[in-house]
């Protein structure tokens, strides 16, 4: 947060943001540009998309559990990034 943002933060809303949430809204931020985040999506993506297709009528048990735990695993990373990011980006960083 630079100085006039903080003056301006001062002055329009009256209080500062704690000095723990900056440091974690900085380390968010850094997660949230970096090019292997978008890597990780589309990896959870990609993978979601191969173990749906797999997915058919006479599978062997071992393979459907296998499948039902990877597309759970692929659906929680999934469910880490929100749908609309550019909402969420002014009320998560101060």
């Amino acid at each position: 947060m630079t100085r006039l943002e903080l003056v301006a933060a001062t002055a329009l809303f009256g209080w500062e943001c704690p000095l723990a949430w900056t440091c974690v809204s900085r380390l968010a931020r850094a997660i949230a540009v970096d090019p292997f985040f978008d890597l990780l999506a589309m990896f959870c993506i990609v993978a979601n998309t191969i173990l749906l297709a797999l997915d058919h009528a006479d599978i062997d048990p071992e393979m459907a559990s296998a499948m039902l735990i990877g597309n759970h695993v692929c659906n929680c990373f999934l469910n880490l990034f929100p749908s609309q990011p550019t909402k969420y980006l002014s009320s998560v960083f101060c």
